[in-house]
């Protein structure tokens, strides 16, 4: 009964790995063909009774691996996230082996209702921090005979414009460029309208992007709350 156990609990969590897989690749699998791939996976796994070496089960592993992902994605950045969520579930199952002093069958009861969510967790995370890196830009531009090089964020609630030119406004933190000659412009939040001290750049560069010729930076007198960002992007500059 041992057996058959370790066996139907490593179908279920490779099917759980293998619909992760599918979410992170954005593939839509029917649950049918999941089922069989982790089956037949699940089921490969009686070679850890077998009298083989360390090295020999993680080839076979790894080429059972290769040869799932390959039929199922078709493609072979599948067997890096296949093996992410593995390596994520592994480790799950190390955490609780090791510091939840219960039976066979609780540990084998908590890991099947603890690691859906633990991967769930990981999806959304994953996704976060993929929308957070496609907004994130890199532009130069000189100011001042002064080569300034910033780390931009897309802020797709920043659409302030320049009343007199009716151009976007980018705003930097005022201590980046020493600044004789400025203007103002208002400005309007849900909490609060103002002014804020703006200048123009002959030409600013957003990195593999676009150049944007007489550019209006608006000058923030606080700095930014978001770690090694100093400098907003307006969300027009994109859409154009």
């Amino acid at each position: 009964m041992y057996i058959e156990l370790i066996i139907i609990f490593n179908i279920y969590i490779d099917f759980l790995i293998i619909m992760m897989t599918s979410i992170l690749m954005h593939q839509k699998i029917s649950i049918k063909k999941i089922f069989s791939a982790s089956f037949i996976y699940g089921l490969s796994s009686i070679v850890l009774f077998a009298k083989i070496s360390i090295l020999e089960l993680l080839i076979f592993s790894f080429i059972m691996c290769f040869i799932i992902t390959k039929i199922i994605f078709h493609k072979l950045k599948a067997l890096m996230y296949f093996y992410l969520n593995a390596i994520l579930i592994g480790g799950v199952i190390f955490l609780i082996n090791n510091y939840f002093k219960i039976s066979t069958f609780g540990n084998y009861l908590l890991l099947i209702i603890l690691t859906p969510i633990i991967l769930l967790i990981y999806k959304y995370r994953i996704k976060d921090l993929k929308e957070n890196y496609n907004l994130n830009y890199q532009i130069h531009f000189k100011y001042n005979n002064q080569n300034i090089i910033l780390n931009a964020f897309l802020d797709t609630g920043n659409k302030l414009n320049d009343p007199y030119f009716n151009k976007p406004v980018i705003l930097i933190n005022e201590s980046i460029i020493k600044c004789d000659k400025y203007f103002y412009i208002p400005y309007s939040t849900i909490t609060e309208t103002g002014i804020i001290k703006a200048t123009t750049v002959s030409e600013i560069e957003i990195v593999g992007i676009k150049k944007i010729k007489n550019a209006v930076i608006g000058l923030l007198p606080k700095k930014l709350q978001m770690k090694k960002i100093d400098c907003l992007l307006n969300n027009r500059l994109l859409e154009e």
